[in-house]
């Protein structure tokens, strides 16, 4: 369990190349991707409702974001060299 970020009482975190979910009060954590790549960096917009992250999902590591609770990942980098989410910006429109 890696790169883990916290947002109020979630925390979303890495394991086995996919993201997982779990309450800040422990409990049982469930899988929000199941895509053959690798994602990490992983981190909650400001108002908790996004996640952004880098996966590799055709060989480049790219920024993606998706909903918190899971769902299709937008891809938002092209970049031929590795891109790595740091943070979002507090206006939670940019990452």
């Amino acid at each position: 369990m890696r790169y883990a970020n916290i947002h109020g009482d979630q925390i979303v975190f890495t394991y086995e190349d996919d993201l997982w979910l779990v309450s800040a009060d422990g409990g049982v954590a469930h899988r929000i991707t199941r895509d053959p790549g690798v994602e990490a960096y992983a981190h909650f917009s400001p108002d908790g409702t996004k996640l952004a992250f880098t996966a590799s999902y055709d060989g480049g590591m790219d920024v993606y974001v998706m909903d918190a609770q899971g769902g299709v990942p937008q891809r938002l980098t092209f970049f031929p060299s590795a891109n790595r989410v740091l943070q979002w910006y507090p206006d939670g429109q940019h990452i």
